[in-house]
Formats: C-alpha cells, structure tokens, sequence
C-alpha cells in the first residue's frame, strides 16, 4: 500500500506534495468526521461569505452537488430565509443580525472574480449579465475582450475592456448599464485611476471608439 500524500502548494504548472502528518495539523488529521460533517462545516463557512444564498449557490460555491446540498443544509446553523423570486434561501445568522456593510470604493473585478463567477447568482443579485467573451469571435463580443465589470454603491454600473501596454492603462471599450446613474463616469474614472496606480502607471488612455460620443466625453472629462 502506497503512503498518502497532501499537497503544499499549488501553481499553473506544478504541485508540491509532502507527507500529510508532515504538513497537516494534527486535530485535523486525526479528527475522524465523516463526510457529510465536513460537507456541513464547509456549507457554514461558504455562508460567512455568500451572506445569504439559494441551494444552488451554495452548491456552486463549493462545487458539490444540489441535491447534496439541499439535504444538508438544513442541518447547518444557518437559517433558513424567504427572498422574494429565489426560492428555497439560507442565510448566516450573524450576516442577518450585523451592520450593513459601508459601501466600498469602486474598484474593477476581474473577469474570474468569485463575487460575478455563478451568473445565475449574479443576475438575480445585481439583474446583470455577465458572460465571458474572450472566446467568442471579435464580432460576436458585446462589450469586448477581457471585460471587467465595476461595483458602486451595492450595485454593478458598468464595464471596461481593458489592457496593460508600455503606453499605460487603455479603455478599449466602455459601457454603462441602463440603471447607472450620473456619478458613474466618475465612478468609472477612480477605478481606473486605482488600477493604474496598482499596477505602476499614472497614464491612463480612451480609445476614440471605446464608447458613445457623450459617454467617452464624460470619461475624459472625470479622468482630468
């Protein structure tokens, strides 16, 4: 019989292994609960970030299956909540009692961002569609290559395809969704000028054809 291995660490190319008694904490490897306990375990821990969710949010956010799902949690300390168009929801108990979280500054999410991974989820959250398109033909892309939508104010206004060359950061394409509201250029300007600054740059650049007349307008008029 062969010895069991744990993995250490992970990149795009390789995975480190070591013996598990090595790497692993002892209470952890030696605590015995069957599945379905760390399957429950795992569904309390998902709500301390989902907030609240349907069966199938929770399924896809730990990549089980719903039916798995739906039978364990009612057995969770989570409990169980009513949201108008959802269904079935639970939700953790402390997100239901604490504070509403203060908005946070605008910032862009990447394309893989966990917040818009489960569409599903994201359309009945923020009514907003989100797709990958970077590999659909050119001409089949709505809003471009490598889009990244922007949060404000609890709510997802708009787009950007965007990109990093030795000239700086360049808005190939923008858009704003229907339910933006005037502040969104400027909105819009601050996260680029947040991404610029991450990524080592100070210059930030418009594409003539990134968006409509009025709308390109307004973008270079936040980001002066």
């Amino acid at each position: 019989m062969g010895r069991r291995l744990a993995c250490t660490r992970y990149t795009s190319s390789q995975r480190l292994f070591d013996l598990p008694e090595r790497c692993i904490p002892h209470p952890l490897l030696g605590d015995g609960l069957d599945d379905d306990t760390c399957q429950i375990r795992l569904l309390e821990h998902a709500a301390t970030t989902l907030g609240l969710g349907t069966v199938d949010d929770y399924a896809d956010y730990l990549r089980i299956r719903p039916t798995t799902a739906e039978r364990l949690l009612p057995r969770t300390a989570l409990a169980p909540v009513a949201v108008e168009g959802w269904g079935s929801a639970w939700a953790d108990v402390s997100t239901l009692a604490g504070p509403v979280a203060a908005p946070r500054e605008p910032v862009f999410l990447g394309p893989f961002d966990n917040l818009i991974w489960h569409r599903f989820r994201v359309q009945r959250l923020f009514g907003f569609t989100q797709v990958l398109q970077a590999y659909k033909p050119t001409a089949r892309r709505e809003h471009g290559y490598y889009v990244c939508p922007l949060p404000a104010d609890g709510r997802l206004i708009a787009r950007a395809d965007l990109a990093f060359t030795p000239a700086g950061l360049t808005v190939h394409q923008a858009s704003f969704e229907p339910h933006a509201g005037p502040e969104t250029a400027v909105h819009f300007a601050g996260a680029c000028r947040n991404l610029a600054t991450a990524t080592g740059t100070n210059r930030i650049s418009i594409e003539a054809d990134a968006a409509d007349p009025p709308t390109t307008a307004a973008l270079r008029k936040a980001l002066r």
